[in-house]
């Protein structure tokens, strides 16, 4: 999956995310909980 795919999944910008990815933006608590359950992953406090 591209960087512009997984941007598009978990709803935002393909710029957001590369700003996430180099530490220059900090994601909000939406982003958080959205990008776990895109890759498969469900953590225990949102069961």
């Amino acid at each position: 999956m591209t960087q512009v795919q997984f941007a598009r999944r978990i709803g935002v910008t393909q710029s957001y995310l590369s700003a996430l990815e180099h530490g220059e933006k900090e994601p909000g608590s939406a982003v958080l909980l959205i990008v776990p359950r895109c890759v498969g992953f469900i953590p225990y406090f949102c069961s």
